[in-house]
């Protein structure tokens, strides 16, 4: 590969793929500014602890972090079977 192509391509994908990746961790953390907001009135509402609130929360989280990347595995792993590579 020409350096300067790697260097141009590089370049692009930074300035393109770099704000979108800060808006995702913005989006995600509001969010989760948002789950702990919510849990002060629900957590008395439906009669919880916040340390079950938290333990629910953490699971959830979790799992979704390791289903996640099992997901991710799957559906390459189903690519390289499309593909036959």
């Amino acid at each position: 590969m020409d350096t300067s192509v790697g260097k141009a391509t590089l370049g692009r994908v930074t300035t393109v793929l770099v704000p979108f990746l800060m808006f995702c961790y913005l989006v995600s953390f509001i969010d989760r500014v948002n789950v702990g907001f919510a849990a002060l009135q629900m957590n008395r509402d439906i009669g919880i602890s916040p340390s079950v609130f938290g333990l629910g929360s953490g699971l959830f989280f979790l799992s979704y972090f390791l289903f996640e990347v099992l997901a991710a595995k799957a559906a390459d792993v189903g690519l390289e079977f499309a593909t036959g590579s």
